[in-house]
């Protein structure tokens, strides 16, 4: 017995007079010089402290503000930088406040570790944050902004830099009479796109159901034609939009017009006779395009052959 109690006893002097890795990481090291008397009082303890950040890592559409805590009061030591992961342990900064990440769009790499009076230790902590506030790219054009209730349906265009991109979602909403501006509801772009059921009559439908843009060419436009069933007479706000999934809060891009839907309009005449007698011609919003126009014929005209005979159909006058 007493054998092994001097052996004990030796193994422990022999550490002692060495220096002592005293959490594992290889990083924190207590020397013997700290120990005038050869012998420590209180060898740190690893992790029977514990270190964590409110915000944990991930892709962020904008900065984010970090708390740090432990679970016992400590000293937390941090050093935050972009691309690679830096010691907090030799390059460290004594927290103090929340840690606002992202200044500027980039990778950053957060590092932490906390110490008690005690000498608790915890582990060293990483987490990896990416910021990227640049919203998706959309780019439309309505060739015709008037509509009348005889024509062919119309079209936007669509397109975006970002097709092909995983994540991404692209669609369209009518918000009929309901305008989204700052001259109506001044609703922003993820107001529009999650809160368009919610409207009061008369209730915005939907032109096309969000469509997953990785499996859409980068270089292809789409083409949405603008049925007449899905306008309402009158002012119709079709919101096009594109939401990028990628981060931790979305980002959301939209492009609102307006287009009319209107019947002929008589001359205006004004009379006060039971019977008149009323010589003119209907005006209407006419839709005429370029032959060369490369999405489309000329709207408003048409043509069948069978078997030699051709009919035609387009735009025409009505006179009494």
């Amino acid at each position: 017995m007493n054998k092994f109690l001097s052996l004990v006893t030796l193994s422990l002097l022999v550490a002692c007079n060495g220096d002592i890795s005293v959490n594992g990481r290889g990083s924190r090291i207590v020397s013997s010089s700290d120990f005038p008397d050869g012998t420590p009082s209180v060898i740190p303890t690893v992790d029977d402290l514990s270190c964590s950040a409110s915000v944990g890592g991930g892709a962020f559409g904008n900065s984010v503000a970090v708390n740090l805590s432990c679970s016992a009061a400590a000293d937390i030591k941090f050093c935050l930088q972009e691309e690679t992961c830096c010691d907090p342990e030799s390059a460290g900064t004594t927290y103090s406040s929340p840690i606002v990440i992202g200044s500027q769009d980039g990778n950053f790499c957060l590092s932490f570790y906390g110490e008690t009076a005690s000498s608790k230790v915890s582990s060293v902590i990483q987490q990896s944050y990416t910021i990227n506030d640049t919203y998706p790219d959309l780019q439309i054009s309505f060739p015709k902004i008037n509509y009348q209730t005889t024509q062919l349906a119309g079209l936007n265009l669509l397109h975006s830099s970002d097709f092909s991109q995983p994540n991404h979602l692209i669609g369209e909403i009518n918000l009929k009479s309901h305008n989204p501006g700052p001259n109506g509801l001044n609703m922003d772009c993820q107001e529009i796109v999650e809160n368009y059921v919610g409207l009061s009559s008369p209730a915005a439908s939907v032109v096309f159901d969000p469509m997953d843009m990785l499996g859409i060419g980068s270089a292809v436009q789409l083409n949405v034609p603008l049925m007449l069933a899905k306008l309402d007479y009158g002012e119709n706000f079709l919101t096009s939009y594109i939401v990028n999934n990628s981060f931790s809060s979305p980002l959301y891009s939209c492009s609102t017009n307006k287009v009319k839907l209107n019947d002929f309009e008589f001359f205006a005449f004004e009379d006060s006779h039971a019977e008149v007698e009323f010589a003119g011609s209907f005006v209407g919003y006419n839709f005429f395009e370029a032959d060369a126009d490369v999405h489309r014929t000329p709207a408003g005209s048409a043509s069948q052959s069978d078997n030699g005979q051709e009919l035609r159909v387009g735009s025409f006058g009505i006179y009494y």
